[in-house]
């Protein structure tokens, strides 16, 4: 029988959040021993099972299918091909091209769905079976040593020695007016079955998210606009940046709306005339409607009007069906009552030391939820693996060198990089210097199709006095595997000269790494 009151159990260890944090810190506090209880939120396995990384490269990787069988026709494959019609952008003119259609909408976002339902998912009956107790519910600190569940059925007060918040992100909702009411984020996206009325886009944001989303609705849409208040697409990178520009605007036809601010999005009047020459179509179908189009939880209207400041400062409407915003994540921190407790946090997320310790000695914390910029599914992996080893076992492994932490942007080709950057180097002054070496210009490379220099490239940086190499980035094909060999080389502290030097297997593409490394 208990010795606690009725409505209360006592844990070694109670973990906050079910993610990419939360899963791997129960697995290892149970393995070393530890009674440990998991409250579960409303999405288990986080953002990256349910809205993130497996859905979003799942619909990549389907849609890269398309893009490999049009490629076929380089090596001499003839495709039967249906075509549909697709509006594209070239400079200032919008013409109509024919595109080649393999797969449609549908059946991709249905992949993704059966993907995260059926293939990745850990079952809440299996974390169960593990040996941890799991509620399934909200919660918020009471004390530095309990936790109160806010579960359906029944809420409990946890009494635990050590707590672990892994709460992770959210889509921050931007100041915009009916962007609630009108517009939905990409955690909701992934409920699409079609794209609605005439299928013209218009996504806020033109970071990782909203440059992946706008890869993958071009080949499907009539018209994708992206709207960011940056001058480039890609800043930490020039060559990349101009290259990506050049393939999204050519070759995908999206619509970059450079140094644009969004003021408004409402639903287009019935009777409202566009005024020819705006960047709205006034040919298309202005009668308003609810989606029907198996998208029903969604409840989208459409046509919609977003009004937006250009570059130049003009006022701008355009007629859109779809509005998708990407703007930034934040730390999940409502209702965890972290000011009562004093746990110190900013606008990044809560404040750890390299054990991932909060400024309360008994209470960590990992993954989206902490100030780190590296809001990645690898860092809260390793966060709740070596958090459960120090909440248990006492601090004795730190927090992995975010540095070395691979970020990838899955647009088409994707681009990876790690390490430093140029714009980081520039700006603190680092003496440096870089190889390129596009993928027309080694073996493997031009024997994959990779005829032109816009094509891909690999590039290298390094000390300029010593060689050693500080960082590289990938634009090209099957970037997202090979960057981690120049993550290897940085973690070993490797030169150039080292990696000119080993023996690559010929021809691969992994040689083109060696190639960017022979000066």
């Amino acid at each position: 029988m208990s010795i606690f009151r009725s409505n209360s159990q006592r844990f070694d260890v109670v973990i906050l959040g079910s993610g990419m944090a939360g899963i791997p810190a129960v697995q290892k506090c149970l393995d070393l021993g530890a009674k440990t209880a998991i409250v579960i939120g409303n999405l288990l396995g986080g953002t990256c099972l349910n809205v993130g990384c497996i859905p979003t490269k799942a619909i990549w990787q389907a849609n890269h299918m398309k893009t490999e069988i049009e490629r076929s026709k380089k090596f001499g494959y003839t495709i039967e091909e249906r075509l549909a019609k697709k509006r594209s952008y070239n400079n200032s003119n919008q013409k109509y091209k024919q595109q080649q259609n393999f797969v449609d909408f549908k059946s991709i976002m249905e992949y993704q769905a059966k993907i995260v339902n059926g293939l990745m998912g850990h079952k809440t009956d299996k974390i169960r079976e593990w040996g941890a107790e799991v509620i399934e519910g909200t919660a918020s600190l009471k004390s530095k040593n309990e936790v109160i569940t806010t579960a359906a059925a029944d809420g409990k007060t946890l009494e635990a020695d050590k707590i672990f918040i892994a709460t992770g992100s959210k889509y921050e909702v931007p100041k915009i007016e009916g962007i609630q009411q009108y517009a939905i984020d990409g955690d909701q996206a992934l409920k699409l079955r079609e794209l609605p009325n005439e299928k013209r886009i218009f996504i806020i944001g033109a970071g990782f998210g909203g440059l992946e989303y706008a890869t993958f609705f071009a080949p499907f849409a009539k018209s994708v606009y992206l709207s960011t208040r940056k001058t480039e697409l890609f800043s930490q990178d020039k060559d990349a940046s101009i290259l990506l520009q050049k393939r999204m605007k050519e070759e995908q036809g999206v619509i970059i709306l450079y140094k644009d601010k969004v003021k408004k999005i409402e639903k287009k009047n019935d009777d409202e005339v566009v005024k020819e020459g705006s960047s709205s179509n006034s040919n298309s179908n202005s009668s308003s409607d609810k989606s029907t189009d198996n998208n029903d939880s969604l409840n989208l209207e459409y046509p919609l009007i977003v009004t937006h400041e250009t570059f130049n400062g003009s006022i701008e409407r355009t007629e859109v069906d779809l509005v998708l915003y990407m703007t930034k994540r934040v730390p999940n921190i409502e209702g965890l009552n972290l000011d009562y407790i004093g746990i110190k946090y900013d606008k990044l997320g809560i404040k750890v030391n390299q054990y991932l310790q909060t400024n309360i000695p008994n209470i960590y914390a990992g993954g989206d939820i902490t100030d780190t910029t590296k809001k990645l599914t690898t860092v809260a992996n390793l966060d709740g693996e070596y958090a459960a080893i120090n909440m248990v076992k006492g601090n004795t492994k730190k927090r992995q060198d975010l540095n070395l932490a691979v970020e990838v942007m899955y647009t088409e080709p994707p681009i990876a990089h790690v390490g430093l950057k140029e714009e980081e180097a520039n700006r603190k002054g680092i003496r440096y210097s870089k190889l390129k070496t596009p993928y027309n210009k080694f073996p493997r490379g031009i024997m994959n199709g990779n005829w032109n220099e816009d094509d891909g490239f690999i590039k290298t940086i390094f000390e300029k006095d010593t060689g050693k190499v500080l960082g590289g980035l990938i634009y090209g094909e099957d970037a997202d595997n090979m960057i981690h060999i120049i993550m290897v080389a940085v973690k070993a502290g490797l030169s150039t000269y080292d990696l000119g030097n080993l023996p690559f297997f010929h021809p691969s593409l992994g040689e083109g790494i060696r190639y960017t490394s022979l000066h």
